[in-house]
């Protein structure tokens, strides 16, 4: 049975390093610009737009995966640092 909120999905190995960082200083950039980012899902589009400029394919359905697996995880994990920037409080 797979584990809830994509922990079953190995996004460390669909997702460089570089491009995770890279993804996420994208973000932060949008972030402190004033865009607002309510769910996992408004970074999760987010991060395939900024994949798409980066890379310059369209993310994958398995890539897909493995960005909404990450954002839920990252956002889990550090839910102060990124509420508290998206909330602009």
């Amino acid at each position: 049975m797979p584990a809830e909120n994509g922990q079953d999905i190995d996004w460390p190995k669909q997702l460089p390093a570089k491009l995770r960082i890279a993804l996420w200083k994208r973000v932060d950039r949008r972030l402190q610009h004033g865009d607002v980012l309510m769910t996992d899902e408004h970074f999760q589009k987010l991060m395939e737009r900024e994949f798409l400029r980066i890379v310059h394919v369209k993310p994958s359905p398995k890539i897909s995966a493995a960005i909404m697996a990450m954002v839920i995880r990252v956002n889990e994990e550090h839910p102060n640092q990124v509420r508290s920037s998206r909330m602009g409080v």
